[in-house]
């Protein structure tokens, strides 16, 4: 069994209220002796025994409805069980958002952001259990795999994945995995996000995320994966174009380009290089 919410199940502290406020009655009263009253005690023995076991059905019925208020409002979900033998569980549908931008290809002392990317990506399907579906989106746009239960082929999916010149927003890429996620019948429902979080892949960050609360039900778990150990250095062409309006065999060809710095570090005199088919 597990819980959607499980911080709420810090509120089980409280179920120490009603013991706390019990013991506090607890406090030794003065005993004075009246001639007269000699004749009830055996009476009032019978009668103290009696109040004391229903302060403690009391005490335990308190209990009891604190503990099921903060499990209600924990959300206990039934992740598998088993009867006689015959496997049952509540079935996931997830979506894999992989970044396959340009800045996955930074290397580190292990490896490349998208080939941890890729290998947390595969782990993650071994977590899944039969009958469970998962959707593949590649943050380029290019090509994405729809929701299979078939986990060798999206092994394999994501074994083929490199590097793209293309790139996209995470924005974008929630956006569509919530729609993959609307069309499932399946209970549980997740968006795994692995990325290093590069500041072009999050733009008009206060403005996007108000949009995706209405477009991200509340049901949908999100994790996210930082493959980002420490800012790199990342100049980014954000415009290219041709000056020249009539083209001429041996005449010389002029082209603009704009090159803007995402990350925090300086830059002076960085060489930008063109090359047309290879060369």
């Amino acid at each position: 069994m597990v819980f959607l919410n499980p911080a709420v199940l810090f509120g089980l502290l409280a179920a120490s209220i009603p013991v706390v406020i019990h013991l506090l009655n607890l406090r030794k009263l003065k005993k004075i002796e009246f001639s007269t009253l000699a004749f009830l005690k055996e009476l009032q023995k019978t009668k103290i025994r009696r109040i004391k076991l229903k302060q403690w059905i009391l005490l335990a019925l308190r209990i009891l409805i604190i503990l099921l208020l903060v499990a209600a409002f924990a959300r206990p979900t039934i992740k598998s069980f088993s009867i006689g033998g015959t496997a049952s569980a509540a079935k996931t549908s997830a979506v894999i958002i992989l970044d396959d931008t340009y800045s996955m290809s930074v290397v580190t002392d292990n490896g490349s952001y998208l080939n941890r990317a890729k290998q947390t990506a595969k782990s993650l399907l071994g977590e899944f259990q039969e009958g469970d579906e998962v959707s593949i989106i590649l943050l380029s746009n290019e090509k994405k795999l729809d929701a299979t239960s078939n986990f060798t082929s999206a092994k394999n999916f994501i074994d083929e994945t490199e590097i793209s010149f293309t790139g996209g927003t995470i924005h974008n890429s929630l956006i569509k995995a919530a729609q993959i996620l609307s069309e499932s019948k399946n209970f549980n429902k997740e968006i795994y996000l692995l990325s290093d979080f590069q500041k072009t892949e999050l733009k008009n960050a206060e403005t996007t995320l108000s949009d995706l609360s209405d477009l991200i039900p509340s049901n949908i778990r999100i994790y996210t994966f930082d493959f980002a150990s420490e800012e790199p250095a990342n100049l980014a062409l954000t415009d290219f174009k041709v000056n020249n309006q009539i083209f001429e065999i041996g005449k010389l060809i002029n082209f603009s380009a704009s090159v803007k710095n995402t990350s925090d570090k300086s830059f002076n005199n960085s060489v930008v290089s063109l090359f047309i088919n290879g060369n």
